[in-house]
């Protein structure tokens, strides 16, 4: 998985909260579809601007859609739970990563996450 510490501050948070999200939701794993929340939600974030202003797409349908999906995830019961990254969600750090280099990017952002998600396929 990625070093937080090559994550820009926003995808950080992106990540820290989809974990927490998985967690209130009492899924096992953290899977890209909850990255793909915070990070179309996130206040302030590039990629909910690009998609509302450039891309002319239908964010709120977007983002309902996702929550369905989120929605529709395992559950577990039991006092403790202890999630972790599902293995398409370690695939798309892992893409991430590879654009950022590939970009020259010293930092892995949050449209690195999406466009890796979409290159690898894992959120559809």
């Amino acid at each position: 998985m990625s070093d937080i510490d090559k994550m820009t501050r926003m995808s950080q948070q992106a990540m820290q909260n989809a974990a927490e999200r998985a967690e209130r939701e009492r899924n096992p794993t953290v899977e890209p579809w909850h990255l793909l929340f915070e990070i179309l939600t996130q206040e302030g974030g590039i990629v909910p601007q690009v998609i509302r202003s450039g891309m002319k797409l239908g964010l709120d349908g977007l983002v309902k859609e996702i929550e369905n999906q989120i929605e529709h995830l395992p559950k577990v019961s039991g006092a403790e739970l202890r999630v972790e990254a599902s293995s398409d969600l370690v695939r798309i750090f892992k893409g991430a990563e590879q654009l950022a280099k590939k970009m020259g990017d010293e930092y892995i952002s949050t449209e690195h996450f999406l466009l890796a998600a979409l290159a690898t396929g894992t959120a559809s």
